[in-house]
């Protein structure tokens, strides 16, 4: 995972209806070829194929990128496709 440890604290943010900016909370789980997964309670507002922006911090620096939820498993696993980028 490189500098992406598991339990990261990562934020959220849909992109789609969401005035407000609500953001949902979750720690990183894993991360593969394809996909970062994030462990999160609260997934209500979000959908497969929703587009989102994840945020995360390492050594008081910011980083987000935008991406779409690919799936979001029943454990409470969301599956953000991962860029090519960060």
């Amino acid at each position: 995972m490189g500098l992406l440890q598991k339990d990261l604290p990562v934020s959220l943010m849909p992109e789609k209806d969401n005035p407000e900016g609500n953001r949902f909370q979750g720690k990183l789980h894993g991360v593969n070829a394809k996909f970062i997964l994030i462990a999160t309670e609260e997934q209500s507002g979000i959908t497969e194929g929703h587009p989102v922006t994840v945020e995360f911090w390492i050594d008081r620096s910011a980083y987000r990128f935008e991406s779409k939820i690919a799936r979001i498993l029943p454990s409470g696993i969301v599956a953000v496709q991962k860029p090519k980028v960060i």
